[in-house]
């Protein structure tokens, strides 16, 4: 199968790239425009490129490097990728075989139209992009009527790819760069990264190989994070000397170590009720495990494990809390809000007795100073919240009462006997109450008896 180099007319420097793969053919043409000058007028002039300077192997028929060849004939289409210089017209077009000895290296057949680089074992390999020139030149003046020139590169396929680790774990924080890379090859190749699953390639560096005894390298820099650790990188590697679709690849997983990582409390801010006990909780996920875990409160350690216990919650628990997590990367912090709920301060609080409209006592506590029978009662606490909420144009008061008995310990008072002057009917019965004003607390028992009896009881109780 003949792969070939179609050169534009009239075009002096323009430059064309012709591939050939290992065992296919390939042909060189130079092609030139018959109004230039006629046919017998011009002769062509190939020369290559060698290290250090142009060798002339081949002017119009004669040959003076016996591994190249020349032809030359009619075509009468134009390339198709580029547009013709004329309207209609013979193109001449002149051939160029290169076929060199059976002893070199690159050796390839002499056959008229092909150009066959074969590359056995154990040979030192030829550069495998070759620069040739075409000239046209006017015959017997010597000068350039029209030049091309074609840069022939010889496809091989790279060697697999490897990646470079130095072993130790990546670091968070601490960027990091790995190197895959690709011996040989013709094109240099290209190679890429990309996230297992992922088709979009990651930024990386390229370098290609100077020959093809080096490696080409890509070198991609990463950002170490948590989220990288256990995950897998493919480094993948392709050129021009490969099929559509065919790949080369390895790949390798990424073993990150990573800053502690706080989560503190079911909920943040942490709400309790007062007088209620609760247990502060502090996760940590951390790589390597972290060497302590420390709880802060106004700069001051106050626990060293994971869960801080507080017993009977008061409002002065509330505040910030701190959970600190330490490992061989770095410390890392996490706060969380205590909140103490507890009854609402009430705006206004006073106590009223029931029996005395005219009784008020202002605060939480009533004081009775000097108490006396007297005091004995039912008093009521009264307390006021002022409240505003979004729907109501003033604020508004809510009341609340709790009602409690005082009983003062007191002796009985003076004996009371009703009815004071009492008449009885002989065969009925009569009724005497025996009272004490004060009662007396606690309650008093009373002993009845005849005044010219005192010393036999007539009846007692409370």
């Amino acid at each position: 199968m003949g792969v070939g180099a179609a050169l534009a007319l009239g075009q002096p420097g323009d430059d064309r790239n012709v591939d050939v793969m290992i065992g296919q053919d390939a042909v060189l043409q130079c092609r030139f425009d018959p109004t230039l000058a006629r046919r017998e007028n011009v002769s062509f002039v190939w020369s290559h490129k060698n290290i250090q300077e142009w060798d002339t192997v081949a002017i119009q028929g004669s040959i003076f490097r016996e591994r190249y060849r020349t032809g030359a004939g009619e075509l009468t289409s134009q390339p198709p990728e580029r547009p013709p210089v004329q309207a209609a017209g013979i193109v001449w077009s002149a051939d160029l075989v290169w076929s060199p000895g059976q002893d070199d290296p690159c050796r390839l057949p002499a056959q008229r139209g092909h150009l066959r680089p074969a590359y056995p074992r154990g040979h030192l390999l030829p550069p495998t992009t070759v620069s040739f020139d075409c000239k046209v030149r006017r015959a017997g003046s010597g000068n350039d009527l029209h030049t091309e020139h074609v840069s022939l590169t010889v496809l091989l396929p790279p060697e697999p790819p490897t990646i470079a680790t130095s072993g130790e774990p990546l670091e968070e924080g601490t960027p990091a760069e790995l190197e895959c890379s690709s011996v040989g090859g013709s094109p240099s190749p290209e190679i890429r990264w990309y996230r297992r699953g992922s088709s979009s390639p990651l930024p990386a560096d390229l370098q290609p190989a100077e020959d093809r005894s080096q490696p080409t390298v890509s070198r991609l820099t990463l950002q170490p994070h948590r989220k990288d650790d256990q995950q897998w990188l493919e480094c993948v590697v392709w050129n021009r000397a490969m099929a559509e679709g065919e790949r080369l690849t390895t790949e390798t997983q990424l073993d990150v170590n990573y800053f502690p990582r706080i989560s503190v409390g079911s909920d943040n801010p942490l709400q309790v009720e007062s007088g209620h006990s609760i247990d502060l909780q502090c996760s940590v996920d951390a790589k390597p495990a972290v060497r302590s875990v420390r709880w802060i409160r106004n700069n001051a350690v106050v626990g060293n494990d994971y869960v801080l216990p507080i017993s009977e919650v008061t409002v002065a628990d509330a505040g910030s809390y701190t959970c600190s997590a330490e490992n061989d990367v770095g410390e890392k912090k996490q706060e969380l809000q205590l909140d103490v709920l507890y009854a609402p301060y009430a705006d206004d609080i006073f106590w009223l007795r029931e029996d005395d409209p005219s009784f008020r006592q202002d605060g939480y506590t009533l004081r009775l100073s000097r108490v006396s029978a007297e005091d004995n009662g039912r008093y009521m606490c009264v307390a006021i919240n002022r409240i505003q909420s979004a729907d109501m144009p003033e604020p508004e008061e809510r009341v609340g009462n709790a009602t409690t008995s005082i009983l003062i310990r007191h002796a009985p008072g003076q004996a009371i006997i009703e009815p004071e002057e009492p008449i009885g009917v002989e065969g009925r019965s009569l009724t005497l109450t025996c009272d004490a004003d004060p009662p007396g607390h606690p309650t008093p028992r009373y002993r009845w008896w005849r005044e010219d009896e005192p010393e036999i009881p007539l009846s007692s109780g409370a």
